[in-house]
């Protein structure tokens, strides 16, 4: 039985597509989750559906992400695990017609990363196991050319940020932590390319989509108590696919 009742949780990119799964399995084993999000609608339906479990879900909708945190921790009396997984589906192109204005976008979403982590730093460094868990791809540590060239540069780059990290904060008793996710089901939207996630699986060793369950047991165990001596790792949850 994993440590999370009575922890707290604040997740980027939960309310929609693999998120939702963390959030349900985390609610459900007794940990508070509170939600930021612009889905407001999902995140209203997800917070409805879990509302009598032994934990509490919330959302907060329409406020800067990094100033929530003092709030959060008053509600609370705790920020014990940070789980950042935004990000959006980038079209694969051809090398030469990438716009500039898609890797700036890109690449902009490390720093706001990095923003978000030291806007939650003082409340997990009051945690007696503050937890950090990020999500890259199968992208950024295979060069699997099936996914967008921006995509695979900006994960690499979060690949790079979890491993200081969790350097930089061990002597905390912070972990930073990532799940590297691909082939997930509903992870990727059916385009007008016909790119979605099931187009994928003759690539994965398992020949399945993952479930978002799956991503959720993966997010539970790096947000317990009993994961303390884990940190700097990937965990990949792709069958396969990114080993």
């Amino acid at each position: 039985m994993l440590t999370l009742r009575g922890r707290t949780c604040v997740i980027a990119g939960g309310s929609g597509q693999v998120g939702h799964g963390a959030v349900k399995e985390l609610v459900r084993s007794g940990m508070n989750v509170v939600m930021l999000t612009h889905m407001t609608a999902d995140a209203e339906a997800l917070a409805k559906e879990l509302a009598g479990e032994k934990g509490r879900c919330t959302y907060i909708a329409g406020r800067k992400e990094t100033e929530v945190f003092a709030d959060i921790y008053t509600e609370y009396g705790s920020v014990d695990v940070l789980i950042i997984n935004t990000g959006e589906f980038l079209k694969k192109r051809n090398l030469e017609e990438y716009p500039k204005e898609e890797f700036d976008r890109s690449m902009n979403r490390q720093w706001h990363i990095l923003e978000m982590i030291n806007a939650a730093l003082p409340y997990l460094r009051r945690s007696s196991a503050g937890r950090i868990i990020l999500t890259t791809s199968a992208s950024a540590c295979m060069g699997f050319n099936h996914e967008s060239l921006m995509d695979a540069m900006s994960r690499g780059a979060e690949r790079s940020l979890v491993l200081y990290l969790a350097k930089e904060l061990a002597g905390e008793r912070i972990t930073v932590n990532a799940i590297e996710k691909s082939g997930m089901l509903n992870d990727h939207e059916p385009k007008e390319d016909g790119y979605d996630a099931e187009s994928i699986i003759p690539y994965i060793p398992l020949g399945r989509n993952g479930e978002s369950s799956e991503f959720a047991a993966a997010a539970a165990y790096l947000a317990s108590e009993e994961a303390g001596f884990v940190t700097g790792q990937i965990l990949h949850v792709s069958g396969g696919l990114a080993s």
